[in-house]
C-alpha cells in the first residue's frame, strides 16, 4: 500500500492537460486556411504540351498541375517499365508545395526574394545575345514552354544561368508565372488578387 501511495501516475496531471489544450490545433496553419473552409479552391489548370509523355500515353490521363489558392499540386505519374503497361501498374505521385515554403519564399538567407518568370526571359548567350527564335524554332515543337525560378527580378540573375526549372513541356508559361506571382503575394497577406481566370472571365 505504501508503494502506491508514492508511486507517480502515467497520466497526465491536470496542469499537464491544461497545457496540451492550449497547444496549437492540428490544420490551424494560416496557409491551410481557404477561403470556404470543405474546400480548396483551383485558380488555375495547367495546360500540359501536346508532346507531354507522347511515348507512355497510359500516363498522360493522371498527369495534372493545379495552382491553388494556397498551394501548387502536381500529379507525375510513373510505371514499372518494361514488364508492365497496364493502368494498375501505374503509380501516382502527388506533390503539394504551400506557397509559404520553398520555391514561394527568398532563398540564400532571405537575401534573394526570387521570381517565377518564363523561360524566355532567360534565353541569352553572353548576357545580350537572345535565343528565343533559335528555341521557338528547332525546341519548342518537343519541348514546349518552362516557367522557371531566378533569385532576384533583374536582368543579371535571369541572363547569368541563375534559373532553376520549376514547371516544364507546359504551355501559356507567361501567363502561369504570372499566376504563381499572385500566389506568392497573397500568401504575404497583401491585398486580394484576382486570379487570372476570373478576370478573363469578366472580360
Amino acid at each position: 500500500s505504501s508503494f502506491l501511495a508514492t508511486a507517480k501516475s502515467p497520466f497526465p496531471t491536470p496542469c499537464c492537460r491544461t497545457h496540451l489544450h492550449r497547444m496549437s490545433s492540428f490544420g490551424t496553419a494560416a496557409v491551410l486556411q481557404t477561403e470556404d473552409p470543405n474546400a480548396i479552391k483551383i485558380r488555375m489548370k495547367v495546360e500540359p504540351w501536346d508532346t507531354a509523355y507522347c511515348c507512355l500515353p497510359m500516363i498522360r490521363p493522371r498527369w495534372y498541375t493545379y495552382i491553388r489558392e494556397n498551394s501548387i499540386e502536381q500529379n507525375r505519374p510513373c510505371f514499372c517499365p518494361p514488364f508492365c503497361c497496364m493502368q494498375s501498374c501505374i503509380f501516382d505521385n502527388v506533390t503539394v508545395n504551400y506557397v509559404d515554403r520553398s520555391p514561394f519564399t527568398p532563398s540564400c538567407f532571405g537575401m534573394c526574394p526570387g521570381k517565377f518568370v518564363s523561360a524566355y526571359e532567360t534565353m541569352y548567350i553572353l548576357y545580350c545575345i537572345p535565343t528565343k527564335c533559335c528555341y521557338d524554332l528547332f525546341c519548342k515543337c518537343i519541348l514546349g514552354e518552362s516557367v522557371v525560378r531566378v533569385p532576384c527580378d533583374n536582368k543579371i540573375c535571369k541572363r547569368c544561368g541563375c534559373a532553376c526549372p520549376y514547371l516544364t513541356c507546359i504551355k501559356d508559361s507567361e501567363k502561369i508565372a504570372l499566376e504563381l506571382e499572385k500566389s506568392r503575394e497573397r500568401a504575404k497577406g497583401g491585398a486580394t488578387v484576382v486570379p487570372t481566370a476570373e478576370r478573363m472571365e469578366a472580360n
